[in-house]
C-alpha cells in the first residue's frame, strides 16, 4: 500500500513539476511561438500557442517615458 502511495505521489510531481506536460513556448515566429514587437509608441504580440495564429494589440507599454537615449525609467 505504501509502495503504491510513493509511485502515486511521484507521479504527480512529474506532472506538477511540467515532466509530463506540454514543453514550454519559444521565441520566434515558427509554429507554437511566440513573437514580441516593442516600441515606446506600442506593443505587439503574435503568437502560435493555441493552435491558430493569434495578435494581441494596442497594449500600452509601461515603465518607460520618452526621453534621451531612448527613455528613462519611472
Amino acid at each position: 500500500m505504501r509502495r503504491g502511495l510513493l509511485a502515486m505521489c511521484l507521479i504527480a510531481s512529474m506532472v506538477l513539476a511540467g515532466c509530463l506536460g506540454p514543453s514550454s513556448a519559444s521565441w520566434g515566429n515558427g509554429s507554437g511561438a511566440v513573437s514580441v514587437n516593442f516600441s515606446m509608441e506600442s506593443t505587439t504580440v503574435k503568437t502560435t500557442l493555441a493552435g491558430d495564429a493569434r495578435t494581441i494589440s494596442e497594449l500600452v507599454p509601461v515603465g518607460c517615458t520618452p526621453g534621451s537615449e531612448g527613455g528613462t525609467l519611472e
